[in-house]
């Protein structure tokens, strides 16, 4: 995984680290709080499922964080831009379509990590 310039660079790094995250992540206590009911992969996961598919709200939640990355004032990176739109793309896709209800969501699921390249095996040991 590298960034244009050959270097090696996580998405995590490209977007400014942690203070991106927290200004993505901005809402209320019980969607990005520690511990909190949603504050895992499987929680996240259950809070979605047994919805079915809705491609028109996925499209435009897709909007929304296309505006919160403007918001939250990461770079204006062609590349780091369509990396992170993929990955939430891919996420909104994840948490709606791969189980029927939240009772068929597995506890404690890993935590899905992306690269520059996609989605990545748990054992590649990436956190960008």
């Amino acid at each position: 995984m590298t960034d244009e310039a050959g270097g090696s660079r996580t998405i995590y790094d490209a977007m400014g680290g942690m203070p991106a995250v927290m200004a993505l992540a901005d809402g209320p206590p019980a969607y990005t709080g520690g511990g909190s009911p949603m504050g895992d992969h499987t929680g996240v996961v259950r809070a979605h499922s047994g919805n079915g598919p809705h491609d028109e709200m996925d499209a435009r939640a897709v909007g929304c964080f296309v505006l919160a990355m403007d918001e939250a004032g990461l770079p204006d990176d062609e590349r780091l831009r369509a990396a992170l739109t993929d990955w939430f793309v891919w996420a909104t896709e994840h948490v709606n379509r791969d189980h029927q209800t939240p009772d068929a969501v597995p506890a404690d699921l890993p935590m899905p990590y992306w690269s520059w390249d996609g989605p990545q095996s748990i054992g590649a040991g990436l956190r960008g």
